[in-house]
């Protein structure tokens, strides 16, 4: 039968890149932490935080990382609230912080990369580490984050995770973002860094200048993270990492709705047209295979063919993103929910397909920022 092939063959297919996951992050391999404090900064690129900025700062300040060797520097992404002001009387306290404004921007370079740059711009520190405005980072973690910097390593990325919470929009929110960091963390132990979170990454100061920064695609909405990362990567200045430890996690607020949560996944897929042509074949037909199984019911009913053919493939589909998460959960040292995993699953049937439409064609806004096609619309504050 057809329909069964045809469902068989997209099961053995997702099958096989789970197996590809879950291969590449036991490939994945840390240096040995030496015993040489580098200079850190911290850069913050920061738009109407007021409210998370204080709390973010507070953890910053309470590092292990010897005070002398570390900088943290706010950027004020043209904030409509109080976000500057605040920061800067936390900075009245505390040499150790620096509060500077956003330059301006346009067409060629989006607002976050030109506040990003500007900080990395005034920073002293060997190696950067970004940091968004509402995450809170352990206190060990400069000092996870910036050890396994040995000579060759040019970039090291991390778990960003939403804390543990018994709402169910939190775990399936949890899942959700666990998920895309298990696969970046595969491929960068496969050797082909392509998937990063901007609010936990760390970089040598000088090979990002080396590079030209943003060079290429500053006009992005998005970007600073994942293409960055696969910029480095091309340019083979030095090995990417991804430290597996859960200690140098950091986490961040979850969505406070859901329009939000589709609104910053749209954000964090309008970035993918410009990813290698080998990406973009995976994202094409994981595209396909979600869009199958989600119209699979109907089409049994309009064809005529048994209801057990795509019942099936949603189960595979299913049991080969437990495999996944299931070794995910384990790695960042979480309670496993069965109702957020099973809902979470189900979930990517619908908004994958259609958030892959709207990225690359539509429109969405962030933070007061209307975006089209990824790019920042021209009069948007």
């Amino acid at each position: 039968m057809i329909p069964a092939l045809i469902y068989l063959l997209l099961s053995i297919a997702y099958g096989l890149f789970i197996f590809w996951i879950l291969r590449g992050l036991r490939r994945i391999r840390m240096p040995w932490a030496d015993e040489i404090v580098k200079k850190v900064s911290v850069i913050i690129a920061a738009r109407d935080e007021e409210q998370n900025i204080p709390f973010t700062l507070g953890t910053l300040l309470k590092q292990s990382h010897p005070r002398g060797s570390l900088e943290i520097i706010v950027v004020d992404d043209h904030s409509r609230d109080q976000t500057r002001s605040v920061a800067e009387g936390v900075a009245a306290k505390f040499p150790a912080i620096r509060v500077i404004a956003a330059p301006s921007y346009g067409s060629a370079i989006a607002p976050k990369k030109a506040a990003l740059a500007a900080g990395i711009a005034a920073a002293s520190g060997e190696i950067i580490l970004t940091l968004d405005a509402d995450c809170a980072a352990p206190s060990g973690w400069v000092e996870k984050m910036s050890a396994p910097f040995a000579g060759d390593v040019a970039a090291a990325a991390s778990w960003v995770l939403i804390p543990e919470e018994k709402s169910l929009p939190a775990q399936i929110e949890f899942l959700d973002a666990l998920a895309l960091q298990l696969i970046g963390a595969a491929a960068i132990g496969w050797e082909k860094p392509f998937l990063a979170n901007g609010a936990n990454l760390a970089f040598r100061r000088r090979t990002f200048q080396k590079i030209g920064g943003y060079e290429g695609f500053a006009y992005m909405g998005s970007g600073d993270d994942d293409l960055l990362l696969q910029k480095l990567h091309a340019r083979g200045d030095g090995r990417i990492l991804f430290n597996t430890d859960p200690e140098s996690a950091v986490t961040t607020l979850p969505c406070k709705s859901w329009p939000d949560f589709f609104r910053q996944r749209i954000r964090w897929s309008s970035k993918s047209a410009f990813y290698p042509a080998w990406i973009k074949l995976i994202e094409g037909s994981a595209f396909v295979y979600y869009l199958a199984l989600l119209v699979s019911l109907p089409l049994a009913l309009l064809l005529s063919y048994p209801l057990w053919i795509p019942l099936l493939a949603i189960l595979i589909k299913m049991a080969c993103d437990y495999l996944l998460l299931r070794k995910g959960v384990r790695m960042v040292r979480r309670s496993w929910s069965w109702p957020g995993f099973i809902l979470a699953s189900l979930l990517h049937l619908t908004y994958i397909p259609v958030i892959g439409l709207i990225s690359q064609f539509g429109r969405f806004e962030w933070k007061g920022r209307t975006y089209r096609k990824g790019r920042l619309e021209q009069g948007a504050g």
